[in-house]
């Protein structure tokens, strides 16, 4: 994945799929979110922190409060906590179903000792750029033969406050090694500590930084390094 910053606009047969989800959830009933979403991507502006894993480095998962299985997502995986919940959070499930019924692979899931599912994330690796790309647009650099892309981190209400994040993660990322990476990446946007926290639990570091600029429904994304990749410490 090149360092050098870089500029992209969004194609218009994306807005219009984006337009689409937006709509399909208001009238699920979260009008007022879809309308704050809508009124960001007419004026706003946001950052991230993109982070990375070496796997060819030792590196031993940190222990959940609690012991869990990882495992890929099976069809019959009770996901009711997706549907679940008022307003507050109502957007990050909804892109979470999207994830599912892209069916991009893999979901990766941590099953809590009386089978609930507790955590999921998407391992991808580099083979699946183009269904990466019309998923996401730009808001990835394509992904080099020997990276893997985390995405979709999500940890059910009921458990977090448990360090799962961390534990799964890292035993998700060590998975790429048998697709043939050497690198996974993760984006998590600035602000958002317990995430950052659970990535440089899991190994990662930051090594990156995405600016993302919505004007009139266009967005533009540009990518610079970060000037001290090996310090892990970001200031959200």
């Amino acid at each position: 994945m090149s360092q050098q910053t870089r500029l992209v606009v969004t194609a218009m047969p994306g807005l219009i799929s984006k337009a689409y989800e937006l709509a399909r959830f208001a009238l699920d009933g979260h009008s007022k979110v879809a309308l704050q979403a809508v009124s960001g991507r007419l004026y706003g502006n946001s950052s991230s922190f993109g982070f990375r894993r070496d796997l060819s480095k030792a590196f031993q998962a940190p222990n959940a409060n609690l012991q869990i299985v990882v495992r890929p997502l099976q069809r019959d995986d009770d996901l009711a906590f997706l549907r679940e919940g008022g307003q507050e959070g109502s957007m990050a499930r909804f892109a979470q179903l999207r994830m599912v019924e892209a069916n991009l692979p893999t979901c990766y899931v941590a099953v809590a000792p009386n089978g609930d599912i507790c955590y999921m994330q998407w391992l991808i690796p580099a083979t699946e750029n183009e269904r990466i790309q019309a998923n996401f647009g730009s808001q990835f650099p394509l992904l080099n033969a020997d990276e893997a892309l985390l995405e979709g981190a999500y940890t059910a209400p009921a458990y977090r406050g448990r360090r799962i994040m961390g534990c799964a993660m890292a035993q998700i990322a060590e998975k790429a090694q048998q697709l043939g990476a050497r690198w996974v990446v993760t984006f998590v946007a600035r602000g958002n500590e317990p995430s950052i926290k659970g990535c440089e639990r899991a190994g990662f570091e930051p090594y990156i930084l995405r600016h993302e600029a919505w004007r009139m429904l266009h967005r533009s994304i540009t990518f610079a390094p970060i000037s001290q990749p090996g310090n892990s410490q970001v200031s959200v």
